[in-house]
């Protein structure tokens, strides 16, 4: 890896919440920006806000893929819809989501009144499963199953029989941008899913809501290339705790590579670029 195609590949955290948004934390979004392309994984709300305040005009997305269904990763996606039916888009949008959502959103897209009919633009809502997802030739997206959502099971009866329609679909993500091998987790059941998608990761986009930070150490020393590690998607008992969490990472991760706690607005160029904040607008 370089420097230079390092300045190519950047990832945006554009909410950083848990399952609630706070006074300055939105809720689960980040945007992966290539090549004059624009990735948007997950959608959670103020979503269209939050890519303004960055510096993102929403007119230029190139897909939006969702992980799976809890509000907090697609809350924001009609709002996104429809500010992109005010601003004129004629660019069709592709949406990659678990095919269970298909049916569900698209009628709850008709009632809002963001029916396909009064959309400028083709709006390609594509239901899917595990495997790739999407390639274009400047990034492939590949996803994998996890068990976030088997969670519910048993809880207040077992949701399969209580729910036939919910296939409780979860996945990660791993997205391949040039010599870059991005993991973006999504939401887990326990950070060891991760261990066969991080052998040959340079980058990983990992939440911090759903277990202890200490059980997420071990499974980062099976990162052999990872050079950035980006922690989001907070449980409040870790608020505070930054510099003792990143820096137990870090004594875990190959030599160099850096460890970055996210804030809304956090752009990471990788390969080694430096970090910054995006001044947000007040």
């Amino acid at each position: 890896m370089t420097a230079a195609n390092g300045a190519d590949t950047t990832v945006v955290v554009l909410g950083s919440s848990s399952g609630v948004p706070t006074a300055t934390r939105g809720n689960a979004a980040q945007v992966l920006r290539r090549l004059g392309k624009t990735y948007l994984v997950d959608c959670g709300e103020p979503v269209t806000q939050a890519l303004l305040r960055a510096g993102i005009d929403p007119l230029g997305l190139t897909a939006v893929f969702l992980t799976h269904l809890h509000i907090d990763h697609l809350g924001g996606l009609p709002q996104l819809v429809q500010t992109l039916q005010i601003r004129g888009r004629t660019q069709p949008l592709p949406v990659y989501l678990p095919a269970e959502g298909l049916t569900p959103l698209a009628a709850f897209l008709e009632m809002v009144y963001l029916s396909p009919d009064l959309l400028p633009f083709p709006l390609r809502l594509i239901g899917n499963g595990p495997g790739e997802l999407y390639a274009d030739g400047v990034v492939r997206v590949l996803a994998h199953r996890n068990d976030h959502l088997q969670a519910l099971r048993g809880r207040a009866g077992d949701v399969a029989v209580k729910h036939p329609g919910w296939a409780l679909e979860s996945r990660s993500l791993v997205v391949e941008a040039g010599e870059e091998r991005i993991v973006f987790s999504g939401d887990l059941r326990g950070p060891e899913e991760l261990t066969p998608l991080l052998a040959e990761a340079t980058a990983l986009v990992c939440e911090l809501v759903h277990f202890a930070p200490a059980a997420l150490y071990p499974i980062l020393e099976r990162g052999p290339r990872l050079r950035d590690v980006i922690l989001t998607h907070f449980h409040p008992n870790v608020e505070g705790r930054a510099e003792e969490i990143m820096a137990e990472a870090r004594r875990r991760l190959p030599e160099g590579a850096r460890v970055h706690w996210a804030a809304d607005g956090l752009a990471v160029p990788l390969a080694g670029a430096v970090a910054s904040q995006l001044p947000l607008m007040v």
